[in-house]
């Protein structure tokens, strides 16, 4: 999801990480990175998002990240069975992505 926010004097913050510095927020949280300033040097970032399994969830939110790939092409040389497709043997309860909460309808002030 993306957000407009106002025009006005306040200035992203940021910070100079390190290695293993974590950040956590919550979802509600407006955020952005930062353009990459390290040179030739590669910035990884990981989104980890988690919910009780007894809420509903949206289908596609079992999918791979923007479906760039396929979990059968993510899993072809895993070497164990025992972790592929684990979601698959639970009982979710499924709800129907609702495209009107995509978008945004007024200005973040």
């Amino acid at each position: 999801m993306e957000s407009w926010l106002c025009k006005n004097d306040h200035e992203w913050l940021e910070h100079d990480y390190e290695i293993g510095d974590i950040v956590t927020f919550s979802s509600y949280t407006v955020h952005k990175a930062l353009p990459n300033t390290v040179g030739n040097l590669i910035r990884l970032s990981c989104d980890c998002r988690y919910q009780n399994a007894k809420e509903e969830i949206e289908k596609k939110s079992l999918d791979p990240h923007y479906q760039v790939t396929t979990w059968e092409d993510i899993y072809k040389n895993w070497q164990s069975e025992a972790f592929k497709f684990y979601w698959r043997k639970k009982n979710f309860s499924f709800s129907e992505w609702d495209e009107s909460i995509r978008w945004q309808k007024q200005d973040i002030c």
